[in-house]
């Protein structure tokens, strides 16, 4: 089954460094450092919501402050 990471499947592995994109200044100032990818999770709300046939994940990622943030793939990009 597709899921919302195939366009960039490193994302999804563990140890990968990643930064967020251009969110809107919204996101807690810790993501504004590098991140690293610690695992993924599905989203299941977001999975069946989608009419696609989808599967959604989050990536679970640790920016530096003590909390494992839970993001989007489209938010996210390689360094």
């Amino acid at each position: 089954m597709p899921t919302n990471f195939d366009h960039d499947a490193k994302l999804a592995t563990r140890g990968q460094r990643v930064r967020i994109t251009d969110f809107g200044g919204v996101e807690p100032a810790s993501w504004n450092n590098v991140g690293v990818v610690r695992g993924i999770t599905l989203d299941r709300v977001l999975t069946s919501m989608n009419q696609k046939g989808i599967q959604k994940y989050r990536i679970l990622v640790d920016f530096g402050d003590g909390e494992i943030a839970s993001v989007l793939p489209c938010i996210l990009k390689s360094v």
